[in-house]
C-alpha cells in the first residue's frame, strides 16, 4: 500500500512539472513575440526618421534645421547600447 501512494505522489509531482514546463514554454514564446515586435517597430521609427530627413534635405530646409535634426538622431541612437537596447532599460 505504501509503494502504492508513493507511486500516486510521484506521479503527481512529474504531472505538475509537465504543467509548470508548458507554462514556461508559454511565457518564452509570447516574450520572443514581443520582442520581435518592438524591433520591427523601432527599425520602423528608423526608416521613418531617416525618409523625413530625406524630403528635409529635398525640400531645401534651411541647413540649421537639418543639422538640429541629425544632432537629435545622433543622440538617441548615442544612448543606445551596443546589444541594441536603450540605456536604462531592460
Amino acid at each position: 500500500m505504501e509503494n502504492f501512494e508513493l507511486r500516486v505522489q510521484l506521479e503527481g509531482q512529474k504531472y505538475l512539472v509537465r504543467q509548470f514546463d508548458q507554462l514556461v514554454a508559454g511565457e518564452r514564446e509570447r516574450h520572443e513575440r514581443e520582442k520581435l515586435a518592438l524591433v520591427d517597430r523601432l527599425t520602423d521609427a528608423r526608416y521613418r526618421i531617416g525618409s523625413l530627413e530625406q524630403r528635409l534635405l529635398q525640400l531645401g530646409a534651411p541647413q540649421n534645421a537639418i543639422a538640429d535634426t541629425r544632432s537629435h538622431t545622433e543622440r538617441v541612437r548615442d544612448t543606445e547600447s551596443p546589444g541594441g537596447q536603450v540605456s536604462g532599460t531592460s
